[in-house]
C-alpha cells in the first residue's frame, strides 16, 4: 500500500478588491484616528478607461483596470458615510470628504499630463525621462506626493507596471523595490492599519 503524499499549497494572496474590504471593515468595527471610514464609488466604464488611454498613450495595467471597472474607485474620508453600515459603493464618493484616494481613469491622465506641462522645461534630463514614464495613480494626504505606475518597467513580462513614489520635491523613488499594482494595494492597508 503506497501512502498519498500531501502537498502543502500556499494560501492565496488577498486581491486588492478584498484588502480594501478587510481595512473597511476593521475601520467600521475598530476605528481609525484619523479617518472614518473607507468608501468606494460607482464602478467605472470602459469608455473612460479608453478615453484616459488615448490621452496618455500607454495602456492602464490589468489589476488597476479590473479593480475600478469591478469595484470602484476608494478614499478614506474624515466624515462617516451619509447611511453607516449599507451599501459599499456610493453614488455621491465625490461628495465624500477624504484622502488617499484611488485616481480615476480621468484623474490619472489629467495628473500625469500637467505635472509634465509644469516640468517642460526641466533641465535635469533624468527626471524628464522619469516623468516621460510614470503614470500618477494614488494620491497622499495633501495631494502632493503620489504613487505612480513606471509604464517603462513591465513586470515579468505581463502588462503590469511596477509601482513607485514620486514627491512633491520633484524626485522620483525607482530604487524602491519593484512590486505590481495588487502588492502596493496590500502593502498600502497594512500600512494604514499600522497607523492606528
Amino acid at each position: 500500500m503506497s501512502a498519498k503524499k500531501k502537498t502543502r499549497t500556499k494560501p492565496a494572496l488577498e486581491s486588492p478588491y478584498q484588502a480594501l474590504v478587510r481595512l473597511q471593515q476593521e475601520i467600521a468595527s475598530s476605528g481609525h484616528p484619523g479617518f472614518a471610514a473607507l468608501v468606494f464609488s460607482e464602478p467605472i466604464t470602459a469608455a473612460q478607461i479608453t478615453e484616459a488611454e488615448q490621452r496618455l498613450g500607454v495602456p492602464l495595467p490589468p489589476s488597476y483596470v479590473e479593480l475600478v471597472t469591478q469595484h470602484g474607485l476608494f478614499k478614506l474620508t474624515w466624515d462617516a458615510p451619509p447611511e453607516p453600515g449599507v451599501p459599499l459603493a456610493y453614488a455621491d464618493f465625490e461628495q465624500l470628504h477624504g484622502c488617499r484616494a484611488l485616481l480615476s481613469p480621468q484623474e490619472i491622465a489629467d495628473e500625469t499630463l500637467q505635472l509634465r506641462e509644469e516640468l517642460a522645461d526641466t533641465d535635469d534630463d533624468e527626471l524628464a525621462a522619469q516623468l516621460a514614464e510614470c503614470l500618477l495613480f494614488q494620491e497622499n494626504y495633501y495631494r502632493d506626493n503620489f504613487w505612480v505606475f513606471r509604464s517603462s518597467d513591465r513586470l515579468d513580462g505581463i502588462e503590469e507596471y511596477s509601482v513607485h513614489g514620486y514627491y512633491h520635491d520633484d524626485s522620483f523613488e525607482w530604487t524602491r523595490e519593484r512590486i505590481d499594482f495588487a502588492s502596493h494595494i496590500r502593502e498600502w492597508v497594512q500600512a494604514v492599519l499600522a497607523e492606528r
